[in-house]
């Protein structure tokens, strides 16, 4: 099966690539708590740093109290651009779940493409 291609604006609840460039993002909170480091450089060092996995969800956190939270609506879950780290959660994840979004083509440098077939298995 290959990689779904959709416009960026698709409202298709899906695991999509996205760029933490020109956003706020600051935080992994799909992995976090498993093992995984949760702050996001923004801007990244390097460029592989610079796709990372959103999915929208209940989010799950700790409280200051330090109790496990769910949020009362959908938000955006990040997670490294890692199979490993979004099966921490969704176990049964595969990189061909993956929405790219067309406009990303062009835009993506071989650093890009390389990462993106190392670390989820797709091939562009």
């Amino acid at each position: 099966m290959a990689n779904q291609i959709l416009p960026s604006h698709s409202p298709m609840r899906a695991f999509c690539l996205k760029w933490v460039s020109g956003t706020k993002v600051s935080k992994y909170y799909g992995c976090y708590g498993y093992g995984c480091n949760d702050n996001i450089a923004n801007p990244p060092r390097v460029k592989e740093e610079d796709l990372i996995i959103v999915y929208r969800d209940f989010r799950q956190y700790r409280n200051q109290a330090g109790q496990l939270t769910v949020t009362p609506d959908v938000q955006n879950i990040h997670f490294h651009l890692n199979t490993n780290c979004v099966r921490k959660r969704y176990p049964n994840f595969s990189g061909i779940n993956v929405v790219v979004p067309n406009d990303f083509m062009p835009l993506l440098m071989q650093e890009h493409v390389d990462c993106i077939r190392n670390q989820i298995g797709v091939t562009l």
